[in-house]
């Protein structure tokens, strides 16, 4: 944790040094960072994980770049993406929240599907031996159809 702090701290130090057009410049490159963030991850990256790397990725070279000149830094859509990707990837905090946010996710589809069948279809189910492969079963399609149409 010591790392992350450290880069968070010469994150924040490092924006204060800019001048306003480079200040100006690198508020620009973080928004496109936080652009590339909502599409890749929706509403499972918790807000105050997406504001701890935008502060952390100050330290990062292509945004360093991005606030010294408009020509530096990424430059393409799938560069912007790939530099999102490298920044939220290489924090752990942010693969501990994505891993909440879809047990929590899957766990509402758990309960929406024991919910949603008559009392004596479950029990059947259960003396079978079928209800819990059939429930599991029926989170993974839920799971998919939600990223399929968070990302579409």
């Amino acid at each position: 944790m010591y790392k992350e702090d450290s880069r968070y701290s010469r994150g924040q130090k490092l924006v204060e040094t800019l001048s306003s057009t480079a200040k100006a410049r690198h508020d620009k490159a973080i928004n496109r960072l936080l652009v590339e963030w909502a599409k890749e991850y929706g509403d499972r990256l918790d807000p105050v994980i997406t504001d701890y790397l935008s502060v952390e990725a100050a330290t990062h070279m292509d945004i360093i770049e991005a606030a010294h000149a408009d020509s530096w830094g990424p430059s393409s859509n799938d560069d912007w993406r790939q530099v999102a990707k490298e920044i939220a990837e290489a924090n752990p905090m942010v693969t501990r929240c994505l891993e909440f946010a879809d047990a929590t996710k899957r766990e509402g589809f758990r309960r929406e599907v024991l919910t949603s069948l008559p009392g004596t279809t479950k029990m059947n189910m259960q003396r079978e031996g079928t209800l819990d492969s059939f429930v599991k079963d029926r989170v993974a399609e839920m799971m998919d159809d939600h990223i399929a149409n968070r990302t579409a």
